[in-house]
């Protein structure tokens, strides 16, 4: 018997599609971000601008890619 069940999970904590973000990850923050979507467990961000450090290379302004939600940490940007 096969049930089709469509996964759907809300982080409490998942930040707003359309609002600004500073994204850190393990406390180390990457890079500013909009989201552009959440879709449950996943979100697609928008590289505002990347956050001077030892990550700074690997992100460009423009970029645009999914992350996991519960993997990061958002720091709304006013």
């Amino acid at each position: 018997m096969t049930e089709k069940s469509d996964h759907i999970h809300r982080v409490a904590e998942a930040p707003t599609p359309g609002k600004q973000y500073e994204c850190l990850l393990n406390g180390m923050p990457l890079y500013e971000a909009r989201i552009k979507d959440v879709m449950g467990c996943w979100a697609t961000v928008e590289v505002v601008q990347p956050i001077p450090g030892p990550h700074e290379s690997n992100y460009k302004s423009g970029q645009t890619f999914d992350i996991r939600v519960s993997s990061y940490t958002f720091q709304e940007k006013a």
